[in-house]
């Protein structure tokens, strides 16, 4: 016994084929979290802050750029990624860039930055041109252990 054709098998067999076909052409963004808690006391010479920040940070696995999500922005202000330096000391400066929205992308970074960045022994340092206004943090980025994203690329 044979059964009747459904008038849904070739429409349902179109959309898992443009299904499959769109997830394989989805180019995707693979990407680690780092976590920095960026203080005035963390600078070397340390100074008294009275706000701080949490930073995210997000290394492209394939680009090997770093994204820094800051949460305030200061006129004039610049981010500088340092390192390699362990807490409460200094390191080279690797790269400068201006703080003028709540996104700074660093990079591309060596292999020896990227080793020291997984190491923990990179750092945010973000100051502006009036330290009254804002006297400057300092945040040292630690790899959020188990973290790892894979998403969509925009």
């Amino acid at each position: 016994m044979t059964r009747p054709a459904s008038r849904l098998a070739p429409a349902a067999l179109l959309l898992c084929a443009a299904l499959v076909i769109g997830f394989i052409a989805v180019p995707t963004q693979r990407e680690r979290a780092y976590f920095a808690f960026a203080q005035g006391v963390q600078l070397v010479p340390p100074v008294a802050t009275d706000v701080d920040m949490n930073v995210l940070a997000l290394h492209d696995l394939d680009t090997d750029d770093l994204c820094v999500f800051i949460p305030r922005t200061v006129p004039g202000g610049s981010a500088k990624l340092c390192g390699p330096a362990a807490p409460g000391t200094t390191g080279a400066e690797i790269e400068t860039l201006p703080w003028t929205a709540g996104k700074v992308d660093f990079g591309p970074l060596t292999g020896a930055q990227v080793t020291a960045l997984r190491k923990g022994l990179l750092y945010l340092e973000f100051t502006s041109p009036s330290p009254t206004l804002f006297p400057g943090r300092r945040g040292q980025l630690f790899p959020m252990k188990g973290v790892k994203y894979t998403t969509p690329a925009p």
